[in-house]
């Protein structure tokens, strides 16, 4: 019987119910991906095309054909189902509403048996009907009720029929199964890492200050469930651990927006939120743009919206101070900052993208509506601002270069950018750029003025030459 067995977010051979289910029953087995459909960094498709290239690799060895489509599942299948003779597709359980909407669109255009087989969660994903929405909130309530009834499944072998092709390491992020299995691996059992996770888990700067096994679990190219089962074998080795529940306890709440997202249903994606909580949102460009930037005049902030632009991460504590000041400071629609880093992500997982910026906006499950304090957070976690050095070194030169010029002249003098750089730099552009870039900062928080044919500007309608003058 031929099988269409459909990926999504499960781009890997291991632990896999539909591919094992495929292949235990003999079937004849073509196989589907479809690329991202929302606008994507090139580090979040360079990372995804790394997981297809390997998958498509490691199921060549059991002799299945994988297509990547660069249009939608319902525009992709019918041709399929029609030029193979298909007659079952298998995909993964989906999680939240838009995506069942999808397969609910391809099960009612095809006319054919989807079965939903494999889990992208630590839990069982059925087991969503024994809870309810009061359940989960708050997130302790359902982190208590899971540990007291239910078990986390052991993971399925690999068919036999499958090979992973062997781990070759181009950096140490690269996507694919390979590689997210040889992270787990080192992270766990070479370096131990993971016995210290709740010391460092707040770091910004180094590697191991977390795990990074978001990248791989974001695709499904690494399973929840392995990571759980790796831990509890060390874990046997060691004893009992802080470091060890701390990262067990990240996973359960990867869960919980999960089975959040399944059972609020379109209401996680609306701006009221779970809590059909009306709020005052502003609607301001500007301010939109300098957040995206990395130049609202927040060093902590934009330090990590620098990274996050040019390396498509950030780190956990980043992206709660970056929510909370996008949400409650400037007071922005936090589903244009939910889509910005649904771009800008690598390790983009639209349930935990849209249920931790609810959480953080207000209208989720966090009980306390808290605001974070974005100064007080960069003393407690980059108290020496080496975080922000390294992300603003290079702009916060720029800014004292530019402040120091202005200094010497009169109230009502300017300069021209290109007079902050030596002559040999005058003619690069992206020293300009950067230039630029700290002018806008200085200007964010009211230090200096843009100024164009004699008239102040929006630095977001900038076309052409500028001046700086001090406010």
């Amino acid at each position: 019987m031929k099988t269409l067995l459909w990926f999504h977010r499960d781009l890997r051979t291991h632990d896999h119910s539909g591919l094992n289910w495929c292949l235990e029953n003999g079937h004849e087995v073509v196989a589907l991906v479809c690329r991202p459909f929302v606008e994507s960094s090139n580090f979040k498709l360079q990372f995804w095309n790394e997981c297809v290239s390997e998958l498509k690799q490691n199921l060549s060895t059991a002799g299945i054909p994988l297509f990547i489509s660069e249009t939608s599942a319902l525009e992709t299948i019918p041709p399929l189902i029609e030029e193979y003779g298909i007659k079952h597709i298998i995909t993964h359980r989906r999680m939240n509403q838009r995506d069942r909407m999808e397969v609910a669109q391809v099960i009612e255009c095809c006319a054919i048996e989807v079965k939903e087989l494999g889990d992208l969660t630590l839990y069982e994903s059925r087991l969503e009907q024994e809870l309810s929405l009061d359940l989960l909130k708050p997130f302790t309530k359902f982190k208590k009720f899971a540990e007291a009834n239910w078990t986390v499944p052991d993971e399925l072998s690999r068919h036999q029929k499958i090979s992973i092709a062997p781990y070759q390491e181009k950096s140490w992020l690269t996507g694919g199964e390979s590689a997210g299995l040889q992270r787990l691996h080192d992270y766990v059992h070479v370096t131990h890492a993971c016995l210290n996770y709740h010391e460092t888990r707040n770091g910004m700067l180094e590697r191991d200050d977390s795990s990074k096994f978001s990248f791989w679990l974001a695709w499904g190219a690494l399973s929840p469930r392995r990571i759980y089962h790796e831990l509890r074998t060390l874990e046997k080795v060691v004893g009992p651990c802080q470091g060890i529940q701390a990262l067990i306890y990240e996973l359960v709440w990867r869960d919980y927006f999960k089975f959040l997202a399944k059972i609020s249903g379109e209401s996680f994606f609306d701006l009221e939120g779970i809590q059909h909580r009306s709020r005052e949102y502003i609607q301001n460009t500007e301010l939109l743009e300098r957040w995206r930037r990395g130049e609202t005049g927040d060093d902590f902030v934009d330090a990590n919206m620098r990274e996050l632009k040019l390396t498509g991460f950030m780190s956990n504590r980043g992206r709660q101070n970056v929510a909370s000041y996008f949400a409650k400071n400037l007071c922005l629609d936090w589903t244009l900052g939910v889509k910005w880093f649904e771009e800008q992500l690598i390790d983009e997982d639209p349930e935990n993208n849209w249920g931790n910026w609810q959480y953080l906006a207000g209208v989720g499950t966090d009980p306390r509506d808290r605001i974070f304090d974005v100064q007080k957070q960069a003393l407690a976690y980059d108290s020496q601002g080496i975080y922000r050095r390294r992300w603003l070194g290079e702009t916060i030169e720029l800014q004292d270069r530019i402040l120091s010029l202005l200094a010497i002249r009169s109230q009502e003098s300017s300069i021209c950018p290109s007079e902050v750089l030596p002559p040999e730099d005058k003619k690069n552009k992206q020293r300009m750029d950067e230039v630029r870039s700290a002018a806008r900062r200085l200007n964010a928080i009211g230090v200096i003025g843009i100024y164009q044919k004699g008239e102040k500007i929006d630095p977001n309608l900038v076309r052409g030459p500028i001046r700086l003058k001090k406010t």
